[in-house]
């Protein structure tokens, strides 16, 4: 495919500044990327360039040209793209040894057009100079997705994303809710974007999607202890509370705990040792776990506040501590705010527990059914995502990481309702680490059954910092 530079402001809508596509009155363009000033823009670093465009042909060509390139320049910045008939501003760039119609594109802040000046009386005479002036993401992303990342299970072998991920994870092998694509697979130098797609493959209806990405910097066979999970056996209560381990074919492992306590202040409930694995193995290193149990029924109370801490193993010294948050009601998951294992100063060789509090406004005996605690790393990111009508197999969600888009459609991707909310920011892959994925499926927002089977497939918009 031959060499092209050109802005895009529609789905097959461009204006070709130099290559071979170029046509009356672009002669050519010359466009150093990565020679300007950097800045920030909406938290997303920028980069301001200057692109020379010489410009050869009758006047009325050229005063055609400068009028079509003002009109998108305009429109993008009135924002007349969110009326769908237009997309996005972006440079983009096709290498002259790139396959098919795959190119990279850099998405436009801000953008204007100056004129030399002596403008006129070079156009009289069939020639114009102009300088396109943008502001731009630092980075390169590409139209050619890396679709369909191997995912790696814990003791459950490799199988393609779309093999289906189980929505829970135990000691029996092919149960896990998560898993690590190794770094090999990964494309480009720079922080990417991640595309998502998830149904269930027994019919039960996708409800409240929670979706982790994190990395690390080691591959199998350590990996394997990347997202630890503690189940009911590895809790011990608290002062004042009461754990009963019973047995449940619905629970992770077939057993659960419950814990029944009934002080209104602040309560430690469990604690539980972190599998020293996690950071011996270079697993963690300062990094974001984000804890999530799952409850073996959707509880009801309302008035329940939580908080995790971090304390050194077998000790009350805290070494990291959340903030309070209300339980919702009427839902199987408990989700913490993020820890950090081990907390930034600490030598890697402290054995840690991670302790679970709890504080009450009404009196009487409370009992949390606890199944697992999971600490997924989430350095990528964090999503829940909450369709507004629940739909069941026979529909899907996506995340398109390419323009940032969340939205149901049917299996074969012909439809498409704007029927998700999501929450968090975009998720990211890095590449050159081992990525690890979690994920949980709540259907109607409050039963997290364990025997759910979800299709996840998981794709890279490729990213580099230059071209």
């Amino acid at each position: 495919m031959a060499y092209s530079l050109f802005l895009q402001y529609g789905p097959s809508s461009y204006i070709y500044l130099d290559g071979d596509f170029i046509s009356p009155p672009v002669k050519g363009s010359r466009y150093s990327p990565g020679q300007g000033p950097l800045s920030r823009f909406a938290g997303v670093e920028t980069i301001t360039e200057e692109i020379q465009i010489d410009l050869s042909g009758t006047y009325r060509q050229i005063t055609d040209f400068i009028t079509l390139l003002n009109l998108q320049l305009e429109a993008f910045q009135a924002g007349a793209w969110h009326d769908g008939t237009t997309g996005p501003l972006a440079l983009c760039f096709r290498e002259p040894d790139e396959a098919g119609l795959y190119y990279w594109f850099s998405r436009l802040f801000d953008a204007r057009l100056e004129l030399d000046a002596g403008g006129l009386p070079q156009r009289k005479l069939g020639q114009q100079l102009v300088t396109l002036r943008i502001t731009r993401q630092h980075c390169w992303e590409s139209t050619n997705t890396n679709a369909n990342l191997l995912i790696n299970f814990p003791g459950g072998g490799t199988q393609l994303t779309y093999g289906g991920l189980l929505n829970h994870k135990d000691t029996t092998p092919g149960h896990s809710n998560w898993g690590w694509v190794n770094p090999a697979a990964l494309k480009g130098d720079f922080l990417s974007r991640a595309s998502l797609q998830v149904q269930s493959d027994v019919g039960r209806f996708v409800g409240d999607i929670y979706l982790g990405l994190g990395w690390s910097d080691v591959p199998e066979p350590n990996i394997q202890y990347a997202l630890p999970t503690l189940e009911e056996s590895a809790f011990a209560a608290g002062a004042g509370v009461v754990k009963t381990s019973l047995a449940d074919a619905a629970a992770s492992g077939g057993n659960y705990a419950t814990l029944v306590w009934s002080a209104t202040p602040e309560t430690l409930l469990m604690t539980a040792a972190i599998p020293s694995q996690t950071y011996l193995y270079n697993l963690s290193r300062e990094r974001p776990f984000k804890p999530i149990c799952r409850l073996n029924s959707a509880w009801a109370a309302t008035d329940v506040w939580f908080k995790a801490r971090i304390l050194v193993g077998g000790t009350s010294v805290i070494l990291f501590e959340t903030e309070w948050f209300l339980f919702p009601g009427n839902s199987q998951i408990l989700e913490f705010p993020p820890v950090y294992i081990p907390p930034a100063g600490l030598e890697e060789n402290y054995q840690m527990d991670i302790a679970i509090y709890a504080m009450k406004t009404g009196a009487g005996n409370y009992t949390l059914p606890l199944d697992y605690l999971q600490l997924w790393p989430v350095d990528g990111g964090f999503r829940v995502y909450k369709p507004i009508h629940y739909f069941a197999a026979q529909g899907q969600l996506i995340d398109s990481g390419l323009w940032g888009s969340v939205y149901w459609a049917n299996q074969a991707i012909t439809q498409k309702r704007a029927a998700i909310v999501a929450y968090g920011p975009s998720l990211r892959i890095l590449p050159g680490r081992t990525l690890v994925v979690a994920i949980a499926n709540v259907t109607t927002g409050a039963n997290w059954a364990i025997d759910d089977l979800l299709t996840v497939i998981l794709s890279q918009v490729t990213t580099r910092r230059n071209i």
